[in-house]
């Protein structure tokens, strides 16, 4: 039987793995992972969600791969926590749950951070 470490860490290995370390698609990547985390941390799991939620959805058409990166983020975690999706809305109300799954949030969103900070590079300023 796996853990939940376990399965945050194959899947955040399986996306990150996929993307072409170079492209611009990585450097968004790896900025999306890198400041998830400390925006839970500071924010909470639900304001972390709500905010990712309009950056993916608000902007002009040339900022696409901002707002994929923002996106596919939310898309990955909510596979690596086994959700069907994650949304501001669909988080639980119970303040029980909602502190669980905030902290298997974190966890998984330390391998992400971890493997984007291997795999990827540090984009330039």
């Amino acid at each position: 039987m796996n853990s939940y470490e376990h399965r945050y860490a194959e899947v955040a290995f399986c996306y990150i793995n996929n993307i072409e370390p170079d492209s611009l698609d990585a450097a968004e990547f790896y900025r999306r992972s890198r400041e998830f985390p400390s925006l839970l941390l500071q924010n909470g799991l639900r304001l972390a969600v709500a905010f990712y939620e309009a950056k993916s959805a608000s902007g002009e058409a040339s900022e696409s791969v901002i707002k994929a990166a923002y996106a596919n983020y939310l898309r990955y975690l909510a596979e690596a926590l086994d959700r069907e999706q994650l949304t501001s809305e669909s988080l639980p109300g119970d303040s029980g749950e909602y502190r669980y799954l905030s902290r298997r949030a974190l966890h998984a969103a330390t391998w992400f951070k971890r493997y984007s900070e291997t795999l990827l590079r540090q984009p330039e300023s």
